[in-house]
């Protein structure tokens, strides 16, 4: 047994969503989720290669038809994530 973490934005909706379980080693809760959220991509850390876990999370998202973006464990795409979350949210509010 694991705990997964998943974060999941909702482009259509404008919505940001996580949620964190419980899954067993074959990671079948986590694929349910991804076939269910119908994922396009999924961002991983670089710095699992060569771990049993990572590679049955590659496999995984092989099966499913996810594309794969790797990124250096701790590196951003965005210096501080929930600042610019943060104000994204209040100006979408302001929108509508």
């Amino acid at each position: 047994m694991q705990v997964v973490g998943v974060a999941y934005i909702d482009v259509v909706s404008r919505r940001f969503q996580l949620c964190q379980f419980v899954d067993a080693t074959n990671l079948v809760n986590l694929e349910s989720v991804i076939v269910q959220m119908g994922a396009k991509e999924c961002l991983i850390s670089t710095s699992s290669d060569g771990d049993a876990r990572a590679t049955s999370l590659r496999q995984l998202l092989e099966r499913s038809n996810v594309a794969v973006t790797e990124r250096k464990k701790g590196s951003s795409l965005i210096p501080n994530f929930c600042t610019v979350l943060s104000q994204s949210y209040q100006q979408f509010l302001h929108e509508f």
